[in-house]
């Protein structure tokens, strides 16, 4: 009991003797380092000039142009990468008319005209009399569902959105149709 009693003694004493040097170190940073650095701000926001309220609406209008610009952008780039899938697609469809005309052209009027491909193969671009297996058809699914899906272009306009839309449904009853098909 005798050692409590002089730790309390000792530990009230010292806390006696540091709190005044506690409180003048606390004081002097609010009044030295604190309550300066407050007025500074206080002083730089009165003295700021009114052009520069100008210049922040001027840099929001800027930002809105280029967003604006941005958006644009990526409207043509969408529009030309249409372009040139339809384009690509005009050309296989070419080839595929050449490669028809050659072969009635060598076999002659002896053999039937070949199976033409269903909707569901054009969409999925698959070449005549070929027959794909599940997982094949699976990843050629998800691979044109990347590139038509709505949420890619949703940002672009409602336009292509809905052009979106349209060639999901698209693709997914293709899908439906040759999944059945499928070996």
């Amino acid at each position: 009991m005798d050692i409590v009693n002089y730790y309390i003694k000792t530990l009230t004493a010292a806390g006696g003797k540091l709190l005044p040097v506690g409180v003048f170190l606390l004081v002097g940073y609010f009044l030295f380092i604190k309550l300066p650095f407050y007025f500074m701000v206080k002083v730089n926001k009165e003295n700021k000039p009114k052009e520069e309220g100008l210049k922040d609406v001027a840099v929001e209008h800027k930002t809105a142009e280029s967003e604006k610009v941005k958006i644009k952008v990526e409207q043509n780039n969408y529009q030309e990468k249409l372009n040139q899938a339809r384009e690509e697609k005009e050309k296989q469809q070419k080839r595929r008319e050449e490669e028809i005309k050659h072969k009635k052209k060598t076999e002659g009027p002896k053999k039937a005209a070949p199976p033409r491909n269903t909707p569901a193969e054009e969409i999925f671009e698959i070449p005549v009399g070929h027959v794909l297996n599940k997982s094949e058809l699976k990843k050629r699914y998800f691979e044109l569902l990347k590139m038509n899906h709505p949420d890619k272009v949703a940002s672009l306009g409602n336009d292509f959105k809905v052009l979106a839309e349209k060639k999901t449904k698209a693709i997914n009853s293709a899908y439906d149709e040759l999944k059945k098909k499928a070996s």
